[in-house]
């Protein structure tokens, strides 16, 4: 098939401007084998089509693999939210579903996301009315589907979160999520600004689970990005691994 060395060849190659076609089996391990297209807008299944910004990644399964979409889907009771809806295709060689796993990872993540997606989380259990740590269980399994390893640390006091990163190497992470208000945001980034690698390390992803009273700075990128205002819909920006510059001193 051609372009499947650059999908999962070098960075400078056009991995996102091909599509890798295979005959698959979708949902149910019996049925027909189907024609399946992934390209960097959508997955299309006969005449069914998945799309692409919605799944997070894809991981293995028994019998194949599984993609991990989680579309936009409206409730009469809880409104517009984001839903896990998993994605089943049957493999017969164990080698093929690796290989398709890559390529959705691929797809469906910035060139920009780390191989290894180590991300360090700050929890403030005290932040907002203290669901800060509940927040973040109920949002784990999204970003466990992104391919996000988060290294989770629970903050004890004031500046804790500055004393830390201060001292803390922080070379080996993807991206800092701080799982609190607007105030552990500042915190975090005034213990950057006291490091030596200061000018590297503010360049780093900032990502926020909106766990305070006012929450203004989430609440501006999700607005940014047009995404859903909530917990879930944050956590997926985190786990697509979208980035986008911030004037700080606007905030």
């Amino acid at each position: 098939t051609e372009g499947i060395e650059p999908l999962l060849g070098s960075v400078n190659g056009p991995r996102y401007n091909d599509s890798w076609v295979e005959e698959l089996t979708f949902k149910y391990e019996k049925t027909e084998r189907q024609k399946v297209v992934f390209n960097h807008n959508e997955i299309k299944v006969g005449k069914v089509s998945f799309s692409m910004h919605d799944v997070v990644g894809a991981s293995l399964s028994a019998g194949g693999f599984k993609v991990h979409s989680y579309p936009v889907t409206s409730s009469c009771c809880s409104g517009r939210s984001r839903t896990h809806v998993p994605l089943k295709f049957w493999v017969d060689e164990k080698k093929k579903a690796e290989t398709l796993v890559q390529v959705v990872n691929k797809l469906a993540r910035p060139p920009s996301s780390t191989k290894d997606r180590k991300i360090l989380f700050y929890v403030n259990p005290y932040s907002g009315t203290g669901g800060a740590l509940s927040m973040f269980e109920e949002c784990k399994p999204l970003l466990l589907h992104g391919g996000v390893k988060p290294e989770v640390v629970i903050t004890e006091r004031a500046g804790h979160v500055r004393e830390d990163v201060i001292k803390k190497d922080l070379n080996g992470y993807e991206a800092v999520c701080i799982v609190s208000g607007d105030g552990l945001i500042v915190e975090y980034l005034n213990g950057v600004m006291e490091r030596p690698d200061w000018e590297i390390q503010i360049r780093k992803p900032i990502g926020i689970l909106p766990a305070g009273s006012g929450n203004g700075m989430a609440a501006s990128i999700r607005h940014e990005s047009g995404e859903l205002m909530d917990s879930v819909g944050s956590a997926f920006l985190i786990a697509k691994g979208f980035t986008s510059p911030v004037d700080l001193i606007s905030y």
